[in-house]
């Protein structure tokens, strides 16, 4: 649903998502890139993606394309900078999950240019991309104790994802570096910012210690935090995080 929020006293529902799958299921994927007034949109757990044009009227997105992106499960997703790329998050994050990357160069024409499959660190959930779009911070979604899709250590992974924002033929992406944490669970977006000429992300983490096995009491018995924090990770040497 959009809401139309002009007057915060009295905001009211403008329109209705309800001509896509995605639009009707898009969890945690429904991502606006301001510099092109689009709104990309993947299905929970299933494969459509839509892509929405709000140049007109925000208030009234008018879909320009629905396609379909063979296996996915979206869970989270996020825009290249410059609006001509999306990387569609998974709910399967363990070793051997992939992460479906969208060129929507053409709106109107979205094509799928690659999944990606990741065999030495976990898929991730979400993705972040730098300013130039040639890096993304993803987050690795993992909780304490589980064996379900969240599996693993739950942090940082910074991925070099170049090659797919110069459209280079057989594309590759490159982990550069990880930092990995034990006390928290369901790692969330990374949000990139520089200061005094150094480079940091801030992590958010979804659930904390207590949503790892055993719950609130055995993540104090194991010295891990109940609640999810923001941290400020410095990672200027992207290789030494």
């Amino acid at each position: 649903m959009v809401v139309d929020v002009s007057d915060a006293r009295h905001p009211q529902p403008a329109a209705y998502l309800d001509d896509t799958p995605a639009g009707r299921n898009p969890h945690e994927t429904l991502k606006v890139n301001e510099a092109r007034k689009l709104l990309a949109v993947a299905e929970n757990n299933g494969p459509n993606f839509a892509v929405y044009d709000l140049s007109a009227d925000c208030r009234h997105p008018v879909l320009k394309s629905s396609i379909t992106l063979p296996g996915s499960q979206a869970h989270m997703g996020g825009w290249a900078p410059d609006g001509k790329t999306y990387y569609v998050g998974q709910n399967n994050r363990g070793i051997g999950g992939t992460l479906p990357v969208v060129d929507v160069t053409d709106p109107s024409n979205p094509k799928p240019l690659l999944t990606w499959k990741f065999t030495v660190t976990a898929g991730p959930t979400t993705s972040t991309s730098n300013a130039s779009g040639t890096r993304l911070y993803a987050g690795q979604a993992g909780v304490f104790g589980n064996t379900a899709s969240s599996i693993g250590p739950d942090g940082l992974v910074i991925l070099d994802v170049s090659d797919i924002q110069a459209r280079r033929p057989d594309p590759q992406i490159r982990v550069l570096g990880t930092l990995f944490w034990d006390d928290q669970g369901q790692v969330e977006q990374m949000f990139p910012f520089t200061r005094n000429g150094r480079q940091y992300v801030v992590s958010t983490d979804e659930s904390g210690g207590a949503g790892g096995a055993g719950g609130l009491k055995a993540a104090c018995d194991r010295g891990a935090s109940p609640y999810g924090y923001p941290q400020i990770v410095d990672i200027t040497d992207e290789t030494k995080t």
